[in-house]
């Protein structure tokens, strides 16, 4: 009988899965790193999964919960709940998985159980942070693979080093199972927050939608999508609308020649500078200026 597409990738997603079940019968911990293209289907196991995706954009599907990521993040859950991951721009993830017996005769009373039963929490990845899990999950990983009589407690000490790290990220939010997605706008929120602050900061510099994105590990759609969810605008709509704000305030604020405010949010020619200004505010920077010392602030954007 031939199988469709679907059954196709349930079957090797079944195989895949139940290799990994083998595994875990065999030894109490599978830690590995892998490059996705596309998309996984739900499934769940015993015990706990960290999931660090170092790159890459997509979805990940938790119960009915689903959380949209962009570049790094730390997620930590309870395996036996269905979950899942839909890959939109390739996915550079390391994943461990290990059952509760890995911790038990070591060092549990150390570190409260993550996550809790039948949730999922979120973590943000800083620069400084990605190193030391890459370093942690290599030895981790490099242990799992080794024969050597003290590997396991090894693995334990290096995992139990994991749940302490957690403790000083910063959580994103903590998905429990079913609750249909709704804290996912946290995650959201969040990386909107980090769009809009690295706009602000970088006002005067070059700002494209391939710039923003390699330095806060989103895809360029990425940007363009949160840009306009956020504020209803294109990216260069957005960012013409800030330099104008920002260039309005330098000019009641400071005695700065017009071609010293351009070049203050990022416009080095004065005529398309002040072109711009005019479409956007209504007057020129000097006729701005004058209306305010003449008691006329206009409102800014």
């Amino acid at each position: 009988m031939e199988l469709t597409h679907m059954e196709n990738e349930q079957v090797v997603h079944l195989l895949s899965w139940n290799r990994i079940q083998r595994r875990l019968r065999n030894t109490p911990i599978v830690c590995d790193r892998a490059i996705y293209h596309t998309h996984y289907s739900r499934h769940q196991h015993p015990g706990t999964e960290f999931l660090f995706i170092r790159t890459g954009a997509g979805r990940l599907f938790y119960g009915d919960s689903f959380i949209p990521f962009s570049g790094s993040l730390l997620a930590c859950l309870d395996g036996r709940n269905p979950h899942g991951m839909h890959i939109t721009y390739e996915c550079d993830r390391w994943y461990l998985l290990y059952g509760p017996e890995l911790l038990a005769p070591h060092f549990t009373q150390l570190v409260p159980q993550v996550p809790q039963e039948g949730t999922i929490e979120l973590f943000a990845v800083t620069e400084p942070i990605t190193m030391v899990l890459d370093e942690l999950f290599t030895r981790i990983h490099r242990e799992a693979v080794s024969e050597e009589p003290d590997a396991q407690l090894l693995i334990a000490l290096y995992v139990t080093e994991l749940l302490v790290l957690t403790k000083r990220m910063d959580r994103i939010s903590t998905v429990e199972f079913g609750e249909a997605g709704n804290k996912s706008r946290q995650l959201v929120s969040t990386q909107v927050q980090r769009l809009l602050n690295y706009i602000e900061a970088h006002i005067a510099e070059p700002l494209n939608a391939a710039d923003i994105g390699r330095a806060l590990h989103f895809s360029d759609r990425y940007v363009y999508k949160l840009i306009r969810m956020a504020t209803n605008h294109s990216l260069s709509e957005y960012v013409r609308i800030r330099r104008m704000a920002l260039a309005k305030r330098l000019l009641v604020s400071t005695d700065k020649a017009v071609y010293e405010v351009g070049n203050a949010v990022g416009i080095a020619n004065t005529a398309h500078f002040c072109r711009q200004f005019r479409e956007l505010v209504g007057t020129t920077p000097s006729e701005y200026r004058s209306l305010y010392e003449g008691g006329n602030q206009l409102d800014e954007q």
